[in-house]
């Protein structure tokens, strides 16, 4: 059988299992064709630089390729009987100028190709061609072609078998016949069919074909109807008696799509339907046989078999008069394709079999029903495990070819797999954030984690295969354990959390552990925020993941795309280094002692940057070890160690058209696997390393390869200037001046590098230089154990070829960086702005430099001259760094699209990035490094905070103590870039408390013309922040039009969950203020308001003024105002014995209790707007903050005890119980932070009681036999590791007041103040209490206002005498 899979075509004897491979085509094959002897296959692709090939079976080699057959590729073809002529359909090609008409004479081929070829950038609507193509001639082109004068895209091609010069095709509505002949145009007619014709409705159109020995043709439908064409005396005005037209429409399967129509032999039709049915029919469509039992999915192809030898005669009997007589039916075998995947033999005697059964057929091939994402070799078995988007897991034996183990998971979605070293477990993730362990020999459950809600994307195991890293889109990393339980080893090893941490602020793209020749265990991650980061592994329990220092900032322009633990040693004991790769083709090799980069070299540049590599063999070193690559797309690869850029040690071939999803290495280094994604393929591949080897031999050795690398290679100028500069250098270093005779050595000082780097025309930054410096230093560090203080020339071309950007940078990279400094914000970027860029950020720059290099690059020093006062970029580019528009054509080829990025196609400059490219080009001797996120200079409440500065004091590192948090505004520095209105974040949940507006003296994003003033002002505590549409009631008018405006409304709002109307979420998303309403908008809404692209009516009704669009931040963030001046503090009226502050200060129950104590507040927070009116209006305003997370850690007074009654739901059993899954969890290490910075005496946290017990744990009505939840255990070993002592107690509230309210305290006093946690003491309460105890006094104020309206409270005392009420409230007068 012959069947395509992805790019490939494969001749598969499915009696003995081998396959023969048809490779050439670099695009999805999308149409094939085999002659109806079997002797000739013709496959073609769809794609840039598409092909059709005729090949021929029996050898399996090319007879006949047309290149570019069509602008975009073919769609579908179909081969003559013949043999002599191919028919294609092109892949729909853009246009402005498709045909109308539907009869009469196709217009010359050539010129519609060409028109489609130059217009199908700016056309907007689809045609496609026609071609026929005579592929036996010398001619390389088609005979004939026109173009399909429909938008209907034609699918389906077919020549009529009796009459080669007539061709059939059709699309989902319209069907048109063609006839044609050499050197002859096209002629075609369309038969209109509708609805009213045959008065039923007519599906969409499936295949065509002819009948024989008639003038008749049918065509199959989607509802299982067969409309039958033929020639009709009866003209309906538009069409002719030479024309075919619909006769006749016959219900075969109702409501069952027709998916396949052919032809066979001389008596019948045969179709296979969307339920998984062959029937067979004579020409009048009557049934004669039927085949309803194969179960293998939906029919896709239907293929029989050559005729035999003998000339057997396979038309059943009967056939003369005219009848279908099932009782005698024969037909050859036949091979039924469906849409599971499934290829099914089958032979017509089973149509005879009675049990279902028996008539099913032969299952012959197996293929893959969804995208492949995930791969894994077994370790030491011939095993290879492989996941699909719709649940399944099948294990393969690769060597016997057959299905080891199959597994499937019902409502869960596998996306990556990855064997443990020692072959025992199975690691599955999914897209949903669950990962789960699997034994590999029967793919049974060991334990399943769900520590994140995204999909995982990174799985690593530890080489001794005890510890388990996930890494998930969220940016998460999730670290598990094989141990015993803590401080007990009476129970058995299992595997359980360990500690999870967000380090990274864009992607992770990498992540490994160390080998077992590692010192100790480490893990790294590298994410495309350009950080790698190690993990302190042995000493992360369920606290918290700690990072062991400050990350490493591994690029500045470029993005890393992985990482993995470097199997070269390269010397004794030099084996603790990690490989990074990145988007500008350079490997990275890092040691992880002192963090410096010992070797930057070029990576192989086929097709696309490198984003996976993987060992091919497990014990080899040195020269004798390989390395698997592949790049994001299409291309797979050897690379031989060690990495030092040699080209001729590298080589690459086409393993998918598309995205390669997985790579993987069997357990002997013999074969390699790929899958390919959306192309539902997996390749197995041969590996040979011997002609790579042979290829770096004959390649030359020293510096010959490199010297080709270089600009006109060895006799080039550019080299002789290598060659000159480095002789100078020499004598510079020995001082230019001297009269002394020099000793010329052929070496130079490694500080000369950076000079003749520059002379060379590559100017590298201060990291750059520092890498190189290192590299040459540490380059015979592992044999000698001296550093290398001198370079040779040798080494020194070696390096320059390594370091040097690949592709340079043109005025179109220029202008792309200039609107990133300028955050995409219309407008020219000011010349002030551009000089604060320059002089202020990353490698700063001072004014004395930028005058030099202005005098250099264009003779003027004087900035105010060469600078306009708004700078254009590409005047930049051009009048300043003298960039030519000749470069603008191979940069764009070079570069990726502006905002994308050209590996991943998901990520944008940021202004830091910008700026780095901008400095490149002015020849500056030091450019830009890269900005840091934190150094960016936005408003104070965007400010970034890393993890390895927000949670440390006193110059102790304490990074990795809290591992769910990195800063109190992740998020915000995405946003940042993205110059986004709104951006996805975990604060959404607080909605419901932030929807409406605190009082403010002047709101920042609400016009003075509406101010919103209620009650007292709350200075510290701007309104929420939210892109928000106003709508008056006030100016509305008819109902009609306020309708049409909630309905303009609501399509902006955040799409509804799952079952949820947009209606109801309208009502939620609304509130009343005024007489308006404010109506809380979703991303997409906001976006489109903003960029005035909003419907009609909506903006109509704003530019009268009742409907009024205010941008702003996040939903859920509020403004930070900064700390209070001192004009601002409320004097204390008392001396104070001690001070306090509130987190999640609600209406101030802690400070209602402490101050009688003598306790005095110097800081509360708190979200909520009602509760902060109630809190201003009891204890005034002067120290109330809102929203915590924005609050940085150097704005937090100190003070002597904490409080906080941090957020219950996550934890509540009437919530959804998530924990720290849920984002008002999170909030927890809110208070780490502020403990962890301030550092008081002592701290006091409520919650409820359920949080003791959560996750693991177990309540039981005798104390003794309660088991704490991971929760629990969590909260307390994070207070625990930042130095504080901590208890715990459940008290019930009814002790004191008439209520039952179990709450959980937490009491924690530093460590330094053992003294007094010896002397705390839990309250008791009383055993027993009266009713009179918690009354209120007759007579008392309370006793009277509860007896009284406000107006008679109010009222004078003779008036409330005048009434009688003192006898009720025992007044005497």
């Amino acid at each position: 059988m012959f069947y395509a899979a992805a790019h490939t075509g494969v001749i598969f004897d499915y009696n003995t299992g081998v396959q023969r491979l048809l490779q050439g085509h670099v695009n999805p094959i999308s149409a094939t064709a085999v002659s109806k002897d079997k002797k000739w296959i013709v496959t073609a692709d769809t794609g840039p630089d598409s092909m059709m090939v005729v090949w021929e079976r029996e050898s399996g080699t090319p007879v006949k390729t047309f290149f570019n057959p069509h602008p975009y590729g073919v769609h579908a073809l179909d081969i003559a009987p013949k043999l002599q002529y191919l028919v294609t359909l092109s892949a729909p090609i853009p246009s402005s100028d498709p045909l109308a008409s539907t009869s009469g004479q196709a217009p010359d081929s050539t010129s519609r190709a060409e028109q489609g070829k130059s217009q199908q950038k700016e056309g907007e609507q689809d045609y496609q061609t026609i071609s026929v193509w005579d592929w036996p001639s010398d001619n390389d082109g088609p005979i004939c072609t026109a173009a399909v004068g429909t938008q209907d895209v034609q699918t389906c091609v077919l020549f009529n078998a009796w009459d080669t010069h007539e061709i059939a095709t059709n699309g989902k509505r319209r069907v048109f016949f063609w006839t044609w002949d050499v050197e002859q145009p096209f002629q075609f007619y369309s038969p209109a069919l509708a609805p009213r014709d045959f008065k039923q409705r007519i599906g969409d159109y499936t295949q065509t074909i002819f009948l024989p020995e008639s003038t008749q043709a049918a065509t199959g439908t989607i509802d299982g109807d067969v409309v039958i064409w033929d020639l009709s005396l009866i003209v309906d005005g538009l069409s002719r008696p030479d024309e075919r037209r619909a006769v006749k429409i016959i219900r075969l399967c109702p409501e069952v799509s027709l998916n396949v129509l052919q032809v066979h032999e001389k008596a019948r039709v045969v179709i296979g339907t969307a339920d998984g049915a062959v029937r067979f029919y004579d020409y009048q469509f009557r049934v004669q046989a039927w085949f309803e039992d194969l179960l293998a999915g939906s029919v896709k192809s239907i293929s029989f078999e050559r005729a035999n030898e003998d000339g057997e005669d396979y038309e059943p009997t009967g056939i003369s008069a005219g009848v279908g007589v099932e009782d005698d039916f024969k037909c050859p075998n036949f091979l039924v394709s469906t849409g599971s995947a499934l290829v099914v033999l089958v032979e017509s005697k089973l149509f005879y079999e009675l049990s279902p059964e028996n008539r099913r057929g032969r299952l012959v091939l197996q293929g893959l029903d969804s995208p492949v994402h995930g791969l894994s070799c077994h370790p030491q078995l011939p095993l290879v495990a492989v996941c699909g988007y719709s649940g399944f897991l099948h294990m393969w034996n690769y060597n016997t070819r057959s299905l080891h183990l199959v597994k499937i998971f019902e409502k869960l979605v596998p996306h990556i797999l990855q064997f443990s070293p020692d072959g025992k477990l199975l690691a599955v993730g999914f897209t949903n954030g669950h990962c789960k362990l699997l034994k590999s020999t029967d793919l049974s459950e060991v334990v399943s984690f769900r520590d994140s809600r995204d999909c995982v994307t990174h799985i690593a195991f530890s080489s001794d295969s005890c510890h388990l890293a996930l890494a998930h889109a969220d940016r998460s990393l999730c670290l598990y354990r094989f141990s015993h339980r803590p401080n007990d080893k009476n129970f058995p090893k299992e595997w359980m959390y360990s500690a999870k941490h967000k380090s990274h602020w864009r992607p992770i793209v990498g992540l490994c552990f160390s080998s077992s020749e590692s010192e100790k265990l480490r893990l790294f991650s590298v994410g495309e925020d350009r950080r790698l980061v190690e993990y302190n592994v042995k000493s992360s329990e369920f606290g918290g993941l700690q990072i062991v220092q400050p990350d490493t900032v591994v690029e500045q322009e470029a993005r890393p795309t992985g990482c993995m633990w470097y199997p070269y040693s390269g010397g004794k004991g030099d084996n603790q280094k990690v490989l990074t790769m990145n988007d500008e083709y350079k490997f990275k090799i890092w040691n992880t002692v002192n963090r410096s980069c010992r070797k930057t070299a070029l990576a192989p540049t086929y097709g696309g940057p490198i984003t996976r590599m993987t060992p091919v063999y497990a014990e080899a070193d040195g020269e004798d070890q390989f390395m698997l690559y592949a790049t994001h797309e299409k291309v797979l690869g050897l690379v031989q160690l060690p990495l030092d850029g040699n080209p001729n040690k590298c080589m690459g071939l086409i393993a998918h058209p598309g995205q390669i999803a997985a790579i993987s290495v069997d357990y002997q280094g013999q074969y390699a696997f790929t899958c390919g994604g959306n192309d539902l393929t997996v390749n197995q591949w041969l590996i040979d390393p011997q002609p790579v080897a042979n290829a770096s031999v004959m390649g030359g050795s020293g510096i010959e390869p490199f010297v080709k690398l270089l600009d006109g290679g060895e006799d080039g100028a550019f080299f002789c200037d290598m060659k000159d500069y480095f002789y100078y250098s020499q004598i510079r270093s020995q001082d230019e001046n001297t009269t002394k005779a020099r000793m010329l050595d052929g070496m130079i000082p490694v500080q000369e590098i950076p000079h003749l780097m520059c002379a060379l025309g590559y100017f590298p930054t201060q990291l750059e230089i520092t890498n190189m410096t290192n590299e040459v230093k540490y380059s015979k560090f592992a044999e000698t154990g001296e550093y290398v203080e001198r370079i040779a020339f040798d080494d020194l071309v070696k390096l320059y070829v390594n370091h040097r950007p690949v592709f340079a940078v043109g005025p179109e990279q220029i202008r792309q960086a200039f609107e990133a400094t300028k955050r995409h914000e219309p407008g020219p970027l000011s010349r002030e702005a551009f000089l604060s860029l320059l002089t202020s950020h990353g490698e700063k720059m001072s004014y004395e430099e930028l005058e030099r290099c202005l005098e250099a690059l264009v003779g003027d020093s004087s900035i105010n001259r060469v600078l306009e006062e708004e700078v254009d970029a590409l005047d930049f580019a051009h009048n300043v760094l003298g960039l030519a528009e000749a470069e603008d054509e191979s940069q764009e080829a070079a570069a990726p699209a502006e905002g994308t990025s050209e590996w991943a196609g998901t990520t944008s400059w940021s202004a830091c990035e910008a700026v780095m490219v901008c400095s490149r080009f002015t020849r500056f001797h030091r450019a830009f490094q890269i900005l840091e996120a934190q150094t960016v200079r936005m408003p104070r409440s965007l400010e970034f905070h890393s993890a390895s500065t927000i949670f440390s004091q006193d110059d102790v590192p304490r990074a990795g103590l809290i591992d769910q948090r990195p800063g109190p505004s992740e998020n915000v520095l995405e946003q940042f870039h993205i110059g986004a209105t709104l951006t996805g974040s975990a604060q959404a949940d607080y909605r419901s408390t932030m929807e409406q507006f605190g009082n403010w003296e002047t709101p920042m994003h609400v016009p003075q013309s509406f101010p919103l003033q209620v009650g007292a002002p709350v200075t510290n505590c701007p309104p929420p922040s939210e892109s928000v549409m106003w709508i008056d009631k006030r100016r509305l008018g008819p109902s009609a039009v306020a309708l049409d405006a909630w309905m303009q409304a609501a399509a902006l709002l955040r799409p509804p969950r799952l079952g949820c109307p947009v209606g109801a979420l309208v009502c939620e998303a609304v509130r009343d203020y005024q007489g308006r309403k404010a109506v809380h908008l979703s991303i997409e809404g906001a976006a489109l308001l903003g960029a005035g692209e909003v419907p009609p009516e909506l903006a109509a009704l704003r530019s009268e003024g009742q409907v009024e669009f205010v941008e702003g931040l996040r939903l859920g963030k509020q403004p930070y105002a900064g700390p209070h001046s001192a004009a601002e503090e409320v004097p204390s009226t008392a001396e104070a014995s001690f001070t306090f502050i509130e987190l999640f200060a609600g209406i101030g129950g802690f400070r209602r209790a402490l101050e009688p104590l003598g306790g005095r507040c110097v800081f509360a927070s708190e979200i909520d707007v009602d509760c902060q009116e109630a809190y201003a209006a009891n204890f005034g305003s002067s120290n109330l903050y809102g929203d915590i997370t924005m609050v940085p850690s150097e704005d937090l007074p100190r003070h002597d005890l904490l409080t906080a009654g941090f957020p219950c739901q996550p934890f509540s059993r009437r919530g959804e119980r998530r924990g720290f899954d849920d984002a008002r969890g999170e909030l927890f290490f809110e208070i780490v932070r502020a403990l962890d910075v301030c550092r008081p005496r002592a701290f006091l946290l409520e919650n409820v009681w359920n949080m003791q017990f959560l996750d693991g744990g177990h309540w039981d009505g005798d104390p003794s036999k309660c088991v704490s939840g991971e929760v629990y255990a969590r909260v307390v070993h994070c207070l625990e590791e930042i130095g504080y002592t901590v208890q715990t107690e459940q008290l019930n509230a009814e002790g004191w007041v008439p209520q039952k309210r179990a709450r959980l305290y937490f009491v924690g006093i530093r460590r330094d103040h053992r003294e007094a946690f010896a002397r705390f003491r839990w309250p008791v309460a009383p055993s027993e209490r009266r009713i009179r105890e918690v009354l209120e006094s007759v007579g008392s104020e309370e006793a009277l206002r509860s007896e009284l309206t406000e107006a008679q409270w109010a009222a004078p005392w003779p008036a409330l005498l005048s009434k009688g009420l003192a006898a009720r409230v025992g007044l005497a007068v």
